[in-house]
């Protein structure tokens, strides 16, 4: 399906009533003249692979987001571009970026970059990847980047979940992930709300939860980030902003952090990131909408990012968490 209309919660002195989802590269036609509200994702780079037995990877970047507000006549033309999200790594090869998202309507055009690809290392450390940047709107938001994966001592394994899309006027970043010696290591997906929590490795083998809507998800432990009240049901139109005043949708955002895991797979986001696996066979949640998807660094596969959103880095296991794929929505 290339687009679906999505009508949300109807309020009092709501601006948009009307949105139009749209997940592939397509031609808009305005129904009607009036007031447009643009928003434009990229697409989600996909995270680094390394080799089993002790090696580090790190999750994908988010793609960038723009909004802006246009004038459209009724039956003007606007060229969509869908960004596609990086596919998963086979072992031991570097995350791939996404690809762009735009807008053109013949007077604004708004770009969205995507996410760059994680990256693997048999070494002390792997960097981390950048989200992508975002031009033409009046909101422009970089997407959150990846943690790195780091060895402070010991052969067992780290890796850091994927960055999250800035809807909320910041695209927040993975937790970063250190393997202490018998410590297997692994963070989650951030959430459009707050990073993953940090893994240092001083609570022995774990994977980290995603962040959440309302905020981080706390370091070292199995939890999720926090909910954002008010946020799961975000239709109020113009009176409504995301959690930090910044960026306004009508699309619903709000939603935990998965749980992090060292027996299974780690939690998916609800839709913040998701959780990180350090489970033999365990696998990283996949991301919330937006959200980036968890590490895993013990035999399984890293999440996939949500729309947009990193995917999970992988340190041991058959492939690293695709990139989510780029989206615009278009509310009037």
């Amino acid at each position: 399906m290339g687009s679906f209309d999505y009508k949300p919660a109807q309020s009092a002195g709501q601006d948009y009533p009307n949105v139009r989802i749209i997940t592939a590269s397509t031609t808009f036609v305005a129904p009607k003249t009036g007031k447009y509200r643009v928003s434009v994702v990229g697409g989600g780079g996909s995270g680094g692979s390394a080799v089993s037995g002790g090696a580090l990877a790190t999750g994908g970047g988010a793609g960038g987001f723009c909004q802006k507000v246009v004038q459209l006549s009724q039956g003007q033309l606007a060229t969509v571009v869908i960004g596609a999200g990086g596919a998963g790594a086979a072992t031991i090869n570097p995350g791939n970026a996404g690809t762009a998202s735009s807008w053109s309507d013949g007077s604004s055009t708004l770009t969205a970059n995507p996410g760059a690809g994680g990256s693997h290392s048999a070494g002390a450390s792997a960097s981390g990847a950048a989200g992508g940047t975002a031009t033409g709107g009046d909101i422009n938001v970089t997407g959150g980047g990846s943690g790195a994966a780091t060895r402070s001592s010991g052969t067992n394994g780290a890796t850091t979940g994927g960055g999250a899309v800035g809807v909320c006027g910041v695209g927040f970043s993975s937790g970063t992930s250190v393997t202490v010696t018998a410590t297997t290591t692994a963070s989650g997906g951030a959430g459009v709300g707050g990073a993953s929590g940090n893994n240092t490795g001083g609570s022995g083998s774990l994977g980290t939860g995603g962040g959440g809507s309302a905020g981080v998800s706390p370091a070292d432990t199995y939890a999720g980030g926090a909910d954002a009240t008010g946020v799961k049901a975000l239709a109020l139109g113009a009176s409504a902003a995301a959690t930090n005043g910044y960026a306004r949708t009508s699309i619903p955002i709000g939603g935990g952090g998965g749980a992090g895991n060292t027996s299974g797979n780690g939690g998916t986001g609800a839709p913040g990131g998701g959780g990180g696996s350090t489970a033999t066979g365990g696998s990283g949640g996949g991301g919330g909408i937006f959200g980036g998807g968890g590490g895993c660094s013990s035999g399984g596969t890293g999440g996939p990012g949500g729309l947009g959103g990193g995917g999970g880095g992988c340190a041991s296991g058959s492939s690293s968490g695709a990139g989510g794929n780029g989206v615009a929505f278009v509310e009037w």
